[in-house]
């Protein structure tokens, strides 16, 4: 049996990153690792139900319910394993966003990523426009995220996700 998944598509993923570097502007810069569970988060967004949320934020948990409906039929793996997938994929989306200039190669090797200098062709800035209109609240959520998180630490997004080792960090 072949199946499809969007988050092991290395094009897709570019188009998700796009779209959320877009939504996170504000909060540019941010570590590459916040980018990658701000993705892993875009690619399942019923996964957010599970994000263990700052007290009064429930409107994550309430997005992630929204798209329950968007969950496959049958057995996932768990988040950790299924983000440790989505790494190989991820790594080669920000190699060729860096490589054509959309992000800024010199802070991507520093492990930030920054808008580029380069902006994206016409049609995909539309696909991303409307993807963005028809899902803006998992959009509003992944900005609450980007900017009201930090990576680092125990109140950190690595920590609340529970997709990547905490303890020894250095925030």
């Amino acid at each position: 049996m072949i199946s499809y998944q969007p988050a092991l598509d290395r094009y897709h993923t570019v188009f998700r990153i796009l779209t959320i570097t877009g939504v996170i502007v504000s909060c540019l810069p941010v570590e590459t690792d916040k980018v990658r569970i701000l993705d892993f988060y875009l690619a399942f967004p019923f996964r957010l139900e599970a994000l263990s949320a700052k007290q009064g934020q429930t409107s994550l948990r309430k997005v992630g319910k929204e798209y329950r409906s968007v969950q496959p039929y049958g057995g996932m793996p768990d988040d950790a394993s299924l983000f440790l997938r989505m790494a190989p994929v991820q790594a080669l989306a920000f190699d060729t966003l860096a490589a054509e200039g959309l992000i800024d190669p010199d802070a991507y090797k520093q492990g930030v990523v920054l808008t580029g200098e380069v902006e994206p062709p016409h049609p995909l800035k539309q696909a991303i426009a409307v993807y963005a209109a028809e899902n803006a609240a998992l959009l509003e959520a992944i900005n609450l995220l980007a900017c009201d998180y930090a990576l680092l630490g125990n109140d950190g997004l690595k920590r609340r996700s529970g997709l990547m080792e905490y303890k020894y960090d250095a925030a």
